[in-house]
């Protein structure tokens, strides 16, 4: 439904209290925050999918792949895979 403009200015008075932010689109059903493994190099990749996709926000300490939703946060850490060179 679409208001009408009001005919008498208004001006909303200060708001003393604190911002409150509005909650996260996004909870994680578990029992505790999630720690996974990744491998290095894909934190663009990680940003787009849990940030633009699902809606999470990355952690401020941009050293750490951490994402937070409403209610707990995904940490990953990075994982390197072992490799063995096959002798012939």
């Amino acid at each position: 439904m679409k208001l009408s403009r009001s005919r008498q200015p208004f001006d909303r008075p200060h708001d003393a209290r604190p911002h409150m932010p509005e909650p996260l689109p996004v909870s994680l059903v578990a029992v505790s925050d999630v720690r996974l493994l990744s491998n290095p190099g894909l934190d663009h990749q990680l940003d787009h999918f849990y940030v633009d996709l699902l809606g999470f926000a990355r952690d401020a300490d941009r050293n750490r792949l951490l994402y937070h939703s409403e209610n707990f946060a995904i940490e990953l850490d990075l994982f390197r895979p072992i490799t063995h060179a096959c002798a012939a």
